[in-house]
């Protein structure tokens, strides 16, 4: 860890939250209160990593690595709202009641997650082409996650659901419709 620190300029800073992020989650109870502290969680555990892999594909931009911390994000929220159930199971609840309805509460994160997803896009035009494609695939099916998760028109068909994941024909498709947006960030 620490020559891949050294070798990619990657500050003690962004592992140290990385580490606060990881740490959070060994409590016994995790109870997010407000969107604040749900972006500061989201940044810890998963923004971070997004960071470190720009640093790792040699990014220097700030826009660009503010992309990649974005990107991390949307992930992350896109885990939270799929695994509301387990981790309400394990005391742990991330997400915030916006309204009584939980599925909407649900539905924000997503729609929050969205807005990430959209902001993150431009970015991976700067990470290397021999890369580039997973980067983007792994952001489509992500995506796809949400995207299921808001079909489930109630709360107990979100429930019923149990894991919610992208089926193998569905990530074969989502890594065709990937090859539009690889050729899309050439004109962005």
């Amino acid at each position: 860890m620490w020559e891949l620190m050294d070798e990619f300029n990657i500050s003690k800073k962004i592992v140290d939250d990385l580490f606060d992020g990881v740490e959070s989650d060994l409590q016994e109870e995790v109870k997010i209160k407000n969107e604040k502290e749900l972006f500061v969680y989201s940044y810890r555990v998963a923004g971070t990593v997004g960071l470190m892999m720009a640093k790792i594909f040699n990014i220097k931009k700030k826009d660009t690595l503010q992309k990649a911390i974005y990107l991390g994000i949307a992930m992350q929220l896109t885990n939270i709202a799929r695994d509301v159930v387990e981790d309400e199971k394990k005391n742990r609840v991330y997400l915030i009641n916006y309204s009584k309805d939980k599925l909407i509460n649900i539905k924000k994160i997503i729609y929050t997650a969205d807005t990430f997803y959209n902001s993150s896009f431009a970015g991976i035009k700067d990470i290397p082409l021999s890369c580039r494609f997973s980067i983007i695939v792994a952001r489509r099916v992500y995506r796809q996650i949400g995207k299921k998760i808001i079909q489930k028109r109630n709360i107990e068909n979100y429930e019923k659901s149990g894991k919610i994941y992208v089926n193998n024909f569905g990530k074969i498709y989502q890594t065709i419709l990937s090859l539009w947006d690889l050729l899309k960030l050439f004109f962005v």
